[in-house]
């Protein structure tokens, strides 16, 4: 073959090389995000917990009296059955995007061309904080005495508890015990009485922009139980207690805690193997263009081989000579992979949670990885070249 087809058999295998590692990069740093991801504390035990949603009509349970009626009626025959340590109803379980609205802090004036304080907020039964085993860091949680006010109140009754991550937006270095939260700089406020651990909101790369907990009872709800078994084997239990307080009221969107963190990643996840999948393949196609180039190479230098053999050449001569021309092929496409994963990182660094998309350790580990696989299927055509029988090519000359 002329000059101008070896190179571009060169030129392909270069450009595969190249691909490949722009995709096992760009795989590799997507996978140590998850991993980062999965490292996060959700700030809640996610383990033994049964998660189910409640939708009550508003023509049946309009009223406040008839709303807390059913949801203590559930509240105590659930937290009855054998095998359940801790029930609770809250308006929404963890990782579902809640209702977020905006707040009057009293004492605060949010700053020129700053918005009004806003967080999510959330409708919580008594033994909520044990069911979810989220850590209270300061003050008390709501007692009976904060849901009878709150029955009685139009506003956020006379208490309510806020997470760490409100905290430190509104009083950082300060103690925010003491501090009222109104639905208007007008008042009526309620007390803060609590401070618990944040709790991530719908996803755990976000960051969460603060929870409000409330001692009140909601017609769309969920229940959650803290089992000390298996969680999924007293599904048909709950039913049974819910269908007591109301024959007429189904469960739904019946989940383990462990299922819900799953789910919310799902679309990372589904992501990360696309591109795995990807990645993987072009590393398998760069690796047998690879052996295909330097085994046709080899096949068209056998008689060259043969007699630089003849003339005294040693086998790890041949052996080295033939490597070379893989591992600098490999080389070339390693270098340019690096520019082209440079670019393509950083339209990704999006999708990236705890790792900066110049990673240094993926790049390094990638092409580490590829410059001994690429020198691995140069090993059988150098092998093949070393066994060349001088004879044949003298007797071919």
């Amino acid at each position: 073959a002329g000059r101008g087809r070896q190179r571009l058999r060169r030129v392909l295998v270069v450009a595969e090389v190249a691909l490949a590692l722009v995709l096992v990069v760009c795989s590799g740093l997507l996978l140590r995000s998850f991993a980062r991801i999965l490292d996060v504390n959700p700030g809640f035990d996610a383990q033994n917990l049964l998660t189910m949603q409640l939708s009550l009509p508003r023509y049946k349970y309009g009223n406040e009296k008839q709303l807390v009626q059913f949801s203590e009626d559930v509240l105590r025959r659930v937290s009855a059955l054998p095998g359940v340590t801790h029930a609770a109803l809250a308006f929404e379980p963890p990782l579902v995007s809640g209702d977020s609205s905006v707040f009057a802090i009293r004492g605060y004036v949010p700053g020129p061309g700053k918005p009004e304080p806003h967080a999510d907020y959330l409708d919580v039964s008594a033994d909520y904080l044990a069911t979810m085993r989220i850590p209270l860091l300061r003050g008390r949680w709501f007692t009976s005495e904060d849901y009878e006010a709150m029955q009685k109140s139009s506003n956020l009754g006379q208490a309510v508890v806020i997470d760490q991550a409100f905290a430190e937006r509104f009083w950082p270095g300060a103690d925010p015990i003491g501090g009222g939260i109104g639905n208007s700089d007008k008042g009526p406020f309620a007390t803060i009485v609590g401070v618990v651990a944040t709790v991530h909101g719908s996803d755990l790369a976000e960051e969460s922009k603060g929870t409000i907990y409330i001692p009140d009872y909601s017609s769309g709800t969920s229940l959650m139980l803290r089992t000390a078994g298996a969680p999924s084997a007293l599904v048909n239990s709950v039913r049974e207690q819910v269908a007591a307080v109301d024959p007429e009221q189904p469960i739904y969107d019946v989940q383990t805690m462990e299922e819900r963190i799953s789910q919310s990643l799902a679309r990372r996840r589904f992501a990360m193997v696309l591109l795995a999948a990807f990645a993987a393949l072009a590393f398998l196609l760069a690796l047998i263009g690879l052996e295909g180039v330097i085994a046709y190479i080899v096949t068209q230098r056998t008689h060259e081989i043969g007699i630089r053999m003849a003339l005294g050449a040693q086998r790890r001569d041949v052996m080295s000579d033939v490597l070379g021309q893989g591992i600098k092929l490999a080389g070339a496409g390693v270098a340019i992979g690096l520019i082209g994963t440079a670019l393509c990182s950083r339209l990704m660094a999006s999708q990236l949670f705890g790792i900066p998309a110049l990673d240094w350790v993926t790049y390094l580990a990638a092409s580490a990885t590829l410059i001994a696989a690429a020198s691995l299927a140069c090993y059988l055509p150098a092998l093949r070249a070393t066994r060349v029988d001088p004879m044949i090519a003298l007797r071919y000359e």
